[in-house]
C-alpha cells in the first residue's frame, strides 16, 4: 500500500501540472507552476495516466471515496481540513483514505493484469 500512497501523490503533483486534468497544462506550468517552482514528478506520464484511470474508476465504485482522494492527493487538502469539510474525525478521515487507497491499489492491480 505505501507504494500505492506513493504513486497517489505524485499523480496529484502530476494533475496539479496539468491543470486538473483538463487535458492541457495549466498556464503556470511551463513557468515554474504556482509559486515559481515545479514538483517534480517521479514517474512517466504513461504511469500517472494510468493511476488517474485507477482514481476515475473509483469514482464509479464510491463517489465520495473519489472524491476524498481527489481533496486530499490532487487538492492537497489536510486531514484536518477534510475532517471538516465531510464532517467526520480525524480518525475517520485516515480510515477513508485507507480504504481508498487499497480500492485503487486493487484497480491498479486489475489494469496492470489486463495490460
Amino acid at each position: 500500500m505505501e507504494h500505492t500512497k506513493l504513486l497517489l501523490a505524485e499523480w496529484g503533483k502530476w494533475a496539479r501540472q496539468w491543470g486538473f486534468n483538463l487535458g492541457y497544462p495549466s498556464a503556470s506550468a511551463g513557468f515554474g507552476g504556482v509559486g515559481g517552482h515545479a514538483e517534480t514528478v517521479l514517474y512517466s506520464d504513461d504511469v500517472m495516466e494510468c493511476v488517474g484511470r485507477a482514481v476515475h474508476a473509483l469514482r464509479k465504485v464510491d463517489a465520495e471515496l473519489y472524491e476524498l482522494i481527489n481533496d486530499y492527493f490532487k487538492s492537497k487538502l489536510s486531514e484536518r481540513m477534510l475532517a471538516t469539510k465531510y464532517r467526520v474525525s480525524r480518525r475517520q478521515v485516515r480510515s477513508l483514505l485507507a480504504s481508498a487507497v487499497v480500492k485503487v491499489d486493487r484497480e491498479l492491480g486489475a489494469l496492470a493484469q489486463a495490460a
